[in-house]
Parts: structure tokens; C-alpha cells; sequence
């Protein structure tokens, strides 16, 4: 049914209310205070990316001078006194015997370990006196 409006006499009809909806928009620096956090937080992964993959390399570093440290000794055990190669999936080891100057009961082994782009991870030099047998 009609209702007229007293003040201006014109007819009323019930309508359904129209939803309107309101977005917050955001400001310039409200979004540049957004990027800068963004690549602070992107700046703190990388960098501890990074650190990941140097501690990895020192971790390769430290393994070689171990087995750097293994093939000196069970050399000097077994009295294997001859040049060697030994490789492994990532790391090259290379023992070589010499005479130290001359001395004919002193020779230097040596014990070295390279990756696969020939950067030297270890090595080992050892004087070792042989025994008059």
C-alpha cells in the first residue's frame, strides 16, 4: 500500500535497503611502510641464506682436513711411504712422499685435498723421521 509523506505528499514504497559496501583504502605511506618491511624481512632471509651456504662450505673445508688428517696418519702407520690419489663424490686427495733436503732418514709428506674446481679445501705436511731397519 501507498503512504503519502505529510511534509512533501509524495507516495512511500517499501524497498529493500542496498547494501553499500566500503573499502578502507590505503595511503602512499601506509604501502611504502609495507614495502619497507617487506625487504627488511626478504634482507634478514637472504642474509641468513647466505650464512647457510658459507657455513656448508667451511663444513666441506673441515671434513677434507679431517680425512686429510686420517690418510697422514694410517700412512704413517702402515708405512706407506708411496704418492697416492684418493677421490671421493666432491673432494680429491692427493699424498705425495719426498725427501726433506736431502736428509736421507727424513721425508716430508704431504696431503692435499681439492674440489671439483681445483680451490684447495686442506693441507697436511708432515716430517716424518724413518726408523734405521
Amino acid at each position: 500500500m501507498l503512504k503519502f509523506n505529510k511534509k512533501y505528499q509524495l507516495p512511500e514504497a517499501k524497498t529493500e535497503s542496498i547494501r553499500v559496501l566500503k573499502f578502507n583504502a590505503s595511503t602512499l605511506l601506509e604501502v611504502v611502510v609495507a614495502m619497507v618491511l617487506i625487504m627488511v624481512v626478504f634482507g634478514i632471509g637472504l642474509m641468513s641464506y647466505m650464512n647457510i651456504m658459507k657455513s656448508s662450505y667451511n663444513f666441506q673445508k673441515l671434513r677434507a682436513s679431517q680425512e686429510t688428517e686420517r690418510i697422514a696418519t694410517a700412512t704413517k702407520k702402515e708405512k706407506t711411504f708411496v704418492d697416492q690419489a684418493y677421490e671421493t663424490e666432491t673432494v680429491s686427495y692427493y699424498k705425495s712422499i719426498k725427501k726433506y733436503e736431502g736428509q736421507s732418514n727424513l721425508i716430508l709428506l704431504e696431503v692435499e685435498a681439492v674440489d671439483r674446481s681445483n680451490q684447495q679445501l686442506a693441507l697436511r705436511r708432515e716430517l716424518i723421521l724413518l726408523d734405521d731397519e
